[in-house]
């Protein structure tokens, strides 16, 4: 997750639009995933208003109860969030409408 962070930290500095998504294995009683966030990302669930987007797992008799998946904007706009079944995969799916960012 540190890592991941250095990486995505030049293209925010650089003021550049900049989507991300992933099964991240985190939600925001990680640390790690929370320092990510930072001021440069958004969580696109969190953004949208969407609230908590439980993805995993999927393949047990009950609906999923943690939301491990996470689309990360930085200088986009998002207008929803939701949730997709995907075939042979333990996870849902996110689908993501993301907009241009506002005029400044």
């Amino acid at each position: 997750m540190a890592h991941l962070r250095s990486l995505l930290d030049a293209p925010a500095r650089q003021h550049r639009t900049v989507v991300v998504s992933g099964d991240f294995n985190a939600t925001y009683d990680h640390r790690e995933f929370r320092r990510l966030l930072g001021s440069q990302y958004r969580d696109a669930a969190e953004a949208s208003g969407a609230g908590l987007t439980r993805t995993y797992p999927t393949d047990r008799p009950f609906p999923p109860l943690l939301a491990l998946d996470h689309v990360l904007v930085s200088r986009a706009g998002v207008r929803s969030v939701s949730t997709v079944a995907v075939p042979g995969s333990d996870h849902r799916g996110l689908l993501v409408h993301i907009t241009a960012p506002a005029a400044a």
